[in-house]
């Protein structure tokens, strides 16, 4: 029986994988090739998106007021703009933008002015913590940086009311995990989610199968995530190489926080908006910066570097979509595949999706999307690995540590038991 089940769930796994395959090739979702016709994949977008996507284009010169004025003057539902900007967590981005124009309703105004108050308080919060933070882990003798957040507003910004930081994230080495989480817990840092009340077993099971535990601080209620790997896919581990590589970056005028070197940041977070079929706009917006501080011509190095990491497809997916929507050069991408017209489209369809908000927001043909990034299949086959253990599965059956190796037999019925207890 349980033989069974797991030959039925690597069907199932695989057979997403070649249904994308096959897709791609039939060309049933597939954008054009090239030409106007291709603008088309935002075809279905509103005014109050494209208005969105404006207010994501840094610095505000005179060409984008200009686009700007034109979209306002078309007539806009201003609600609706304002549920797009929370959508895509880019209340920062549009306050900057839209703060000082006559053509803009006040109540528009004030709500953007408020959402920038409170990115700037959290910010604030934040960068105290990760001050202290700071001291303990060098104190410590503990390497660590922040891959994200406010190095990355310091660097492409400079401004903290701006870019809006859900959380914290921190990277160190898997051995560093003992003591890191000793002065997150001196720092009153608390763990939460579904990493909590696991077993030593589990534990070591989560941190082999898994890249970070999520923390909340209990006065403050900032969060934070503990990175031991820059992926969940092991075998594309690269961390003590970004550790060793890692830059100081000029947050304020007193306070210098670690951080990536700026061209391992540009793929890190073309493999991060990647894997999430990049359904915010804030994150397309980063990148877009991060391509204009680079000079056209190193595009064909950055392509190499990625695709000795097997990341080339999500470089690739996020200078499409930036020269799309942002007007960044796409020169030095190689010859367009199958493959990344199909990537190309979920990311368009995930981009142009309504959050219902009843719970944690999946793009349509994720999983699917997931697996054609990689080219190589021992990758592929590590993003199967992750999607067949869960945590979910651990916590409603405890099994013995002998028998963990019946969780991925397990997935599939016990997925289908929650779900038809929630319908």
């Amino acid at each position: 029986m349980l033989l069974g089940t797991s030959y039925v769930m690597v069907f199932c796994v695989m057979a997403m994988a070649v249904s994308a395959k096959l897709r791609v090739r039939q060309g049933r979702v597939l954008l054009p090739a090239s030409g106007p016709v291709r603008s088309g994949a935002f075809g279905g977008a509103d005014s109050e998106f494209f208005l969105a996507v404006a207010c994501c284009r840094w610095p505000v010169d005179d060409v984008v007021d200009a686009g700007l004025a034109a979209l306002i003057a078309g007539g806009l539902d201003w609600p609706r703009f304002l549920a797009t900007v929370r959508r895509h967590r880019i209340g920062g981005m549009a306050n900057h933008a839209l703060a000082t124009r006559d053509d803009v309703p006040t109540e528009v105004k004030v709500s953007l002015a408020q959402a920038a108050a409170s990115i700037l308080h959290v910010n604030l919060k934040s960068l105290a913590l990760q001050q202290a933070l700071t001291q303990h882990f060098e104190a410590a003798g503990v390497p660590f940086l922040v891959m994200k957040g406010l190095p990355l507003c310091a660097m492409l910004f400079g401004n903290l009311k701006v870019r809006q930081s859900k959380d914290i994230d921190l990277l160190i080495d898997v051995a560093q995990l003992a003591p890191a989480e000793k002065i997150l817990a001196d720092l009153g840092f608390q763990r939460i989610g579904l990493g909590t009340d696991l077993t030593p077993a589990q534990a070591a099971m989560w941190i082999n199968r898994r890249k970070h535990f999520q923390y909340e601080h209990v006065i403050s209620k900032v969060q934070l995530e503990l990175h031991w790997r820059d992926l969940d896919n092991a075998r594309m581990d690269t961390t003590q190489q970004l550790l060793r590589q890692r830059q100081w970056v000029q947050v304020t005028r007193e306070i210098a926080l670690p951080a990536l070197q700026q061209d391992e940041l540009l793929l890190s977070l073309c493999s991060h908006g990647a894997g999430h079929a990049w359904f915010r706009l804030k994150w397309l917006a980063d990148v877009a910066v991060l391509l204009r501080q680079q000079p056209s011509a190193d595009r064909a190095q950055l392509m190499a570097a990625a695709r000795r990491r097997d990341l080339d497809r999500a470089v690739r997916q996020a200078i499409t979509l930036c020269a799309m929507l942002f007007d960044v050069p796409s020169t030095g991408l190689p010859p367009e595949t199958s493959a990344d017209r199909f990537l190309l489209q979920v990311a368009c369809d995930a981009l142009l999706a309504q959050d219902t908000g009843a719970g944690e927001f999946i793009p349509k043909n994720l999983l699917r999307s997931q697996l054609l990034l990689r080219r190589e299949w021992a990758n592929r086959l590590g993003e199967m690995r992750i999607q067949m253990t869960s945590i979910a599965d651990w916590k409603e059956m405890p099994l013995p540590r002998a028998l963990y190796f019946l969780y991925p037999l397990l997935r599939l019925p016990l997925w289908l038991r929650r779900r038809r207890r929630r319908r």
